[in-house]
């Protein structure tokens, strides 16, 4: 588990729930990475277009604090 979250959506010393957003980063991530691994060689699949516009806010707001 990911940030201690006591399980439902806070965190075990707060009640944030930046837990469950790392866990959903992670996930996308993880499922891109597996994905890619898993489909070598075959033809890829089509891609989300609401993912796609989730993963490139996520993005530019990264890129956003990082100067």
């Amino acid at each position: 588990m990911i940030g201690g979250g006591t399980g439902n959506g806070q965190a075990a010393s707060g009640g944030s729930m930046s837990g469950n957003v790392m866990e959903a980063l992670l996930a996308m991530l993880l499922n891109d990475k597996i994905s890619s691994e898993l489909g070598a060689g075959a033809a890829p699949l089509p891609r989300n277009p609401s993912a796609d516009a989730l993963r490139s806010r996520i993005q530019k707001d990264l890129d956003a604090t990082k100067g």
